[in-house]
């Protein structure tokens, strides 16, 4: 029994350690969302948000410049988003988006990871 009880409490802890499992998982939008997000679009990349999305942890699920949909977070700043991840803005709405869905349209793929990431350790380190 102790032997049971210890393995809980480490699996447990475990877990807890873990970063957001659940962000920027998949995230259904509904029929009426996606009506709506393709008939604004035409021929733009159009970014939709669900701002209280019950498939999503913290709730957001998005879909940043016509990319498959996604669970995220509300953010003020960069350093409010995991590793690899910028805080971008739509609407008045800001949610952590990874660089590499912010950057799938770019010319320059490379360049526009390297500059995110350059904007992020600003952010994070406190410089502008």
């Amino acid at each position: 029994m102790q032997r049971i009880l210890v393995v809980a409490i480490l699996l447990a802890a475990a877990l807890a350690a873990c970063d957001d499992p659940e962000l920027y998982g998949e995230c259904p939008f509904s029929n009426s969302i996606e009506a709506t997000c393709e008939s604004q679009a035409g021929n733009t990349k159009l970014t939709c948000v669900v701002a209280e999305h019950p498939f999503c942890l913290e709730s957001v699920c998005a879909s940043w410049q016509g990319s498959s949909t996604f669970c995220t977070r509300a953010c003020t700043a960069d350093s409010d988003c995991p590793e690899l991840s910028t805080c971008q803005t739509s609407l008045d709405l800001s949610f952590c988006v990874e660089n590499e869905v912010t950057c799938a349209g770019a010319d320059d793929v490379a360049g526009c990871t390297q500059s995110l990431e350059q904007r992020r350790a600003q952010s994070v380190g406190g410089g502008n």
